[in-house]
């Protein structure tokens, strides 16, 4: 009778047990897993209200680049940052193969120049047309009285490439081949205004400047004697 009592006990006990631990497990709920944007709402709203947004920031995709830091605060990528572009943008990367490789590029340092999340500019670009560019490279050849019509226009992306090239200076083709894209050097003027001289034998550049200068047809500040008579 006593062992029957004492099993009885046991039983309640167990039961007792068993009821408090599912009652816990009730309040405290199943744990969900959030999206980055559950709780930097105002970071999301912010990237996305620019002109540009980068396609996984657009779809709440924060997780294609960054791994959820949960309790522990800081910002973590999936991979380097100087891999992490590669992993979307695998045709990019064939771009460090070319002879001349722009720095920001050879170094793998995207985000020198474009925003990883939004931009107000086009490819998410850091700063508008040449702007971009002078933050690195001194201006001061740019702005003489007479700018080269591309310059102008379209800027430095006319003739050059800001990520890698074949040819010297980043350009889409050598410089007389690139002058010739906007200049006949058979036309009648083109010929008279150079004297005859067979030009497409010669550097455009070792008389006229590329971007800017003081005197009339972009010709280089130090001209030779008998041109500085003629100007």
């Amino acid at each position: 009778m006593r062992s029957i009592k004492r099993l009885c006990c046991f039983a309640l006990l167990v039961g007792v047990v068993l009821i408090g631990t599912t009652s816990c497990q009730k309040k405290m709920g199943r744990i969900v897993k959030k999206k980055c944007v559950d709780c930097h709402q105002q970071e999301a709203k912010q990237f996305k209200a620019a002109k540009v947004v980068h396609s996984p920031v657009a779809k709440d995709g924060c997780e294609s680049c960054h791994r959820p830091h949960g309790l522990v605060g800081g910002v973590y990528l999936r991979v380097s940052q100087k891999k992490l572009c590669y992993t979307c943008h695998k045709d990019s990367k064939a771009m460090l193969d070319k002879k001349h490789v722009h720095p920001p590029v050879k170094e793998e340092q995207c985000v020198d120049c474009h925003n990883p999340h939004s931009s107000m500019n086009r490819d998410l670009l850091k700063g508008k047309g040449n702007q971009l560019c002078f933050i690195c490279h001194k201006d001061d050849g740019f702005n003489r009285k007479k700018t080269h019509a591309p310059l102008s226009a379209k800027g430095c992306l006319a003739c050059h490439d800001a990520h890698a090239s074949d040819h010297e200076q980043y350009l889409f083709d050598t410089k007389n081949n690139l002058c010739a894209k906007c200049h006949d050097f058979e036309k009648s003027t083109f010929i008279a205004a150079h004297t005859g001289y067979k030009v497409g034998k010669s550097r455009c550049v070792s008389c006229h400047t590329s971007h800017s200068s003081s005197n009339l047809k972009l010709l280089r500040e130090f001209i030779h004697a008998p041109l500085d008579k003629n100007r």
